[in-house]
């Protein structure tokens, strides 16, 4: 046989050959992500299937496979694009932290089916506790009046459901980190007791989370303490904040430190004038002060009644009533 010959025998030998040569469907394309992935994200699965021939493959299988386990049942999905990506989700419930996550492929064209696809193995990663937005509460505390307290809005919670949280409140005195006593109102060092608490002073607090991994860390907004209008300041000696003197009477009843003589209670015209042994009348009082200045000395008299000097006048009634 001649060169030509053999030739000529070749090439049909190959065009059979591929003549007869299934055309079967491929997944071109399979992805998970996005990475890296944590517990409760939303993660996709992202792919493409190609057929030389059809539009449309008769069926897409998709298995999950979760720390080497096949999960049931696999994904079946039925008239499949060629050439479009299509993308799935993977259940949050199925993402729990120290997974790891693999994903297989494999489509039909009704006759043939493509070789089975394997994504890039995908690890789910712990998730940091979430910060919880701290408060510091009330937000216009009163000296010695409100205690404060560090709390969170929604609960401290960690989207790894198992894992066991551990909290520390550290509190900040005018920027300074404070070191004495601490009491509970929901979580261990969450209040600072109102007894502490001065006018002027600015207060913040942080909260350190941790899930045993890693932490969280959260600050509230700084406050500062009102004065308390119940507390009278050691300088002044009227009521804070200042409404102005309070009302007194201007006539006590009691003998002053400055020397002055006290002046008989005239309101009540009566005959008796609430003085042992003194006249009974006293529309008039004496304006002697000769007498002592200082009356500082003077026993005290019960309330209600007042001291008056001696009447200068010589004429004084028989019974005084005073003992000898």
């Amino acid at each position: 046989m001649n060169p030509s010959s053999l030739r000529l025998l070749a090439l049909t030998g190959l065009v059979g050959l591929t003549a007869c040569s299934p055309q079967v469907p491929e997944i071109s394309y399979l992805q998970v992500g996005p990475t890296p992935v944590y517990a409760h994200d939303n993660v996709n699965i992202q792919l493409a299937v190609e057929h030389p021939e059809l539009e449309v493959l008769e069926s897409l299988t998709v298995e999950l496979y979760i720390n080497e386990v096949r999960q049931d049942p696999p994904l079946e999905f039925p008239h499949v694009p060629v050439g479009e990506p299509l993308n799935l989700r993977i259940p949050k419930s199925r993402l729990k932290k120290d997974r790891l996550l693999i994903v297989k492929a494999q489509a039909s064209d009704g006759t043939n089916v493509s070789r089975i696809e394997t994504s890039e193995p995908v690890y789910v990663f712990n998730t940091p506790p979430d910060d919880g937005d701290i408060k510091l509460l009330p937000l216009e505390p009163r000296a010695q009046m409100d205690p404060l307290v560090c709390t969170s809005l929604y609960g401290f919670a960690d989207p790894d459901e198992k894992d066991n949280l551990t909290w520390q409140v550290d509190w900040y005195l005018n920027n300074s980190l404070w070191v004495d006593a601490t009491s509970k109102t929901t979580y261990r060092g969450d209040t600072i007791d109102a007894k502490y608490l001065r006018a002027g002073q600015v207060w913040q607090c942080g909260v350190t989370l941790s899930d045993g991994q890693e932490y969280t860390i959260s600050t509230s907004a700084k406050v500062t303490v009102l004065p308390n209008p119940y507390i009278i300041p050691p300088d002044n000696g009227d009521l804070y904040p200042d409404t102005g003197t309070p009302d007194v009477p201007t006539d006590t009843g009691i003998p002053s430190d400055s020397g002055d003589t006290a002046v008989t209670d005239t309101s009540d015209t009566g005959s008796d004038s609430g003085i042992i042994g003194g006249p009974t009348d006293t529309s008039v009082v004496p304006t002697d002060t000769a007498g002592p200045s200082d009356t500082s000395s003077l026993p005290e008299l019960p309330e209600g009644d007042t001291f008056a000097p001696e009447p200068t006048s010589t004429d004084v009634p028989e019974d005084t009533g005073i003992a000898p």
